[in-house]
């Protein structure tokens, strides 16, 4: 996401690898932005306990040079960002899927991307086991060795079993946090201007996109669009 987000990325990749080809995968602007606070929460990197209040303190983290990883509202914003692509790179290299057909059909969505890549397309992933679950730490002790944790979880996958890595995280990390429907509906309403742009921007329908709450189900989008 950082890349589509960097204004600087587009030309910075073209002169580097002007014949690459884009992936980009699409989540509702909104859950995007919730998933990234709950994800940096749990990292120990997000000291605010709310989303809301994250939310708020945005303007002001992004004017006092607070990276990234902090900007869970503007990132979201994707015609825009989508645009400063669409404007260097030719259709031919550059594919925009929906996280909800991921969802749907990730054995569908994942042979389109073989396609587009030019790679074996008979290749069948793995898509029965969750993975990188989310959840927040459970208090101030386990927001500082949860992140070290996930770390020496990464580099000992051979010598830990999986169950004791997953007993430890389960201690240390509480229940997801639920965005709440009022949040959730006054940030789509600042979406919607970005999310029409998008609709014309790529010839999408994104009606469902506009619900107030969002099902994973989505129909009339059967393949990953370019």
């Amino acid at each position: 996401m950082s890349y589509l987000y960097h204004q600087g990325a587009p030309a910075a990749i073209h002169s580097l690898i002007p014949d690459v080809r884009l992936i980009a995968i699409l989540r509702h602007p909104v859950d995007r932005a919730f998933s990234d606070y709950v994800q940096t929460r749990r990292l120990g990197r997000e000291p605010l306990a709310t989303f809301e209040a994250a939310i708020a303190a945005e303007d002001e983290r992004v004017r006092a040079g607070w990276g990234n990883i902090w900007h869970y509202g503007r990132k979201g914003r994707y015609a825009e960002q989508l645009e400063r692509y669409l404007a260097i790179f030719p259709r031919e290299q550059r594919l925009v899927v929906l996280y909800d057909d991921l969802v749907r059909d990730p054995r569908g969505v994942m042979r389109s991307l073989y396609h587009f890549l030019g790679v074996r397309v008979d290749v069948e992933p793995e898509v029965a086991v969750a993975r990188n679950v989310s959840g927040v730490p459970r208090g101030r002790i386990a927001q500082t060795l949860l992140p070290i944790t996930l770390m020496l979880g990464r580099y000992s996958t051979p010598y830990v079993p999986t169950g004791l890595k997953q007993w430890v995280r389960q201690r240390l990390m509480g229940a997801k946090p639920v965005l709440a429907p009022t949040t959730r509906q006054h940030l789509l309403e600042g979406y919607l201007d970005d999310i029409h742009a998008l609709e014309q921007l790529l010839g999408w329908d994104l009606t469902h996109w506009l619900e107030p709450v969002v099902s994973h189900t989505t129909a009339g989008y059967p393949e990953a669009r370019r």
